[in-house]
């Protein structure tokens, strides 16, 4: 089995645009501007242990000025911008993973999402193989793996928080 090492935990909040359908994302993080907007149709995958759905995204990143006030101003329009409150972990080799723990409407959600990167054809294997590491080493351990519960932040977004006031 391939080793992994993980970086420590980090903390962050990310506000999400709210009504931008199920394949785009638009978020501002940390002084600057992001989207990322889904190419092709996802594919599902399942190894009797896990399913969800594979889904190859573009992204485009904008650095913004004056950083200290966006979140400000942002956090102050809940009807268009969401706050997620992240704690992310990142594994070092070709894969990120992303844990977040966040509470609205007195309701409390664990995201997993795993970012795979590399050459043209290497982030489906980074990708596999840093979901064989974790269904291995037991880290994923009361998720709900189905094929139900996986979207992508967009989708997730799109379905379960347009139009709320938090």
């Amino acid at each position: 089995m391939q080793s992994f090492s993980f970086s420590e935990p980090s903390k962050r909040v990310d506000y999400y645009l709210l009504n931008t359908g199920v394949q785009l994302g638009v978020k501002w993080r940390e002084g600057s501007l992001e989207a990322k907007q889904q190419q092709g149709v996802s594919q599902s995958y399942s190894n009797g242990q896990l399913e969800g759905e594979i889904a190859c995204w573009k992204k485009w990143s904008f650095a913004l000025d004056e950083r200290e006030t966006y979140s400000d101003n942002l956090a102050e329009q809940p009807q268009h911008w969401l706050a997620v409150h992240k704690q992310r972990q990142q594994v070092h080799d070709g894969c990120q993973l992303e844990v977040t723990y966040l509470t609205l409407r007195k309701r409390a959600y664990t995201t997993l999402g795993l970012e795979a990167f590399g050459s043209e054809r290497s982030p489906r294997q980074n990708l596999m193989a840093t979901i064989g590491y974790l269904l291995e080493s037991g880290n994923l351990e009361g998720l709900d793996l189905s094929l139900r519960s996986s979207n992508n932040y967009a989708h997730w977004i799109h379905t379960n928080f347009n139009n709320t006031t938090s």
